[in-house]
């Protein structure tokens, strides 16, 4: 790779964007949210190179085509199952769980294979991104406000972490800015987890039905690439703020991952901080540069 060549990464899910920027060994990770290629790559019109190695996963043929005009740059499309694992540092067998902005599960057996579960709009899939944490959360509050629950902490805890005043403009805030208000929607996260710990049932039932549908799709992975029959130890990073702010929620993952496996398997799982995905995407795009 030429010395003066500047790597990049682009990740696209849905309308939202992260765009990363690698410059003597110096990471810029963006994150842009309901916009479009024109956009995400704003980042790199900061940093003049002579040539640009793009990395891209999500992108449409018509956006790489796009970069590519307009940086003359090199695009790699770097699979999924490829920048997670990476991200998350399983060289050889193993699984990764990347709960954040998306969730998705991703695995790789002996031969190389892989395979990944989730990685869905929230929309048409409950699988544990920051988005479908917050739709749960706003689930429990409307039952609660009905009365199909009894009086839960998550009626006054909610509207608080999202700095609305009444439950009514909790769910207006949801609507329109939960997608892309980041910020708030971390704290909303810690509030889920505040109202777990103060003993409130329904926070604690949102937890484990959510730990249980994450660990779902990682036995899902695992079924698929049966890594439940060997006999060895399988490596199970976790990671993502999904999982930093919503305390309990690795127990209920880790058993249902747990009920698929043999006892012959030994699992050996470990929390992560993973790299952004965006930059994973610019160093594994440096490398068929």
């Amino acid at each position: 790779m030429n010395n003066n060549q500047l790597k990049a990464g682009i990740l696209k899910r849905h309308n939202n964007f992260q765009t990363a920027v690698i410059s003597n060994n110096r990471s810029q990770v963006v994150n842009i949210y309901n916009s479009e290629i024109e956009e995400a790559v704003k980042p790199l019109l900061k940093i003049k190179n002579n040539s640009i190695s793009v990395g891209v996963n999500g992108l449409t043929e018509k956006e790489c085509q796009f970069i590519k005009r307009k940086f003359d740059a090199s695009i790699s499309r770097i699979s999924t199952p490829k920048w997670v694992l990476d991200a998350f540092e399983i060289e050889s067998m193993g699984l990764a769980v990347y709960a954040d902005s998306f969730m998705v599960a991703a695995g790789r057996e002996y031969e190389n294979k892989t395979w990944t579960a989730g990685d869905w709009n929230p929309k048409y899939s409950r699988s544990g991104s920051i988005q479908d944490v917050i739709l749960r959360c706003s689930n429990a509050l409307v039952e609660d406000m009905d009365g199909r629950s009894k009086n839960s902490a998550l009626r006054t805890i909610l509207p608080q972490a999202a700095g609305t005043k009444s439950p009514e403009e909790y769910l207006e805030w949801v609507d329109r800015y939960s997608e892309t208000d980041l910020e708030t929607s971390l704290k909303v996260l810690s509030a889920l987890t505040k109202a777990s710990k103060s003993g409130d049932d329904i926070a604690q039932r949102v937890i484990s039905v959510l730990g249980a549908d994450i660990g779902q799709c990682a036995a899902a992975v695992i079924s698929t690439l049966n890594l439940r029959l060997e006999k060895t130890v399988l490596p199970v990073h976790f990671g993502g703020e999904v999982f930093n702010r919503v305390k309990g929620i690795i127990n209920p993952a880790k058993k249902r991952i747990n009920h698929v496996l043999t006892p012959e398997v030994r699992t050996k799982y470990k929390y992560v901080e993973p790299t952004a995905p965006a930059s994973s995407l610019a160093e594994l795009a440096s490398i068929h540069a």
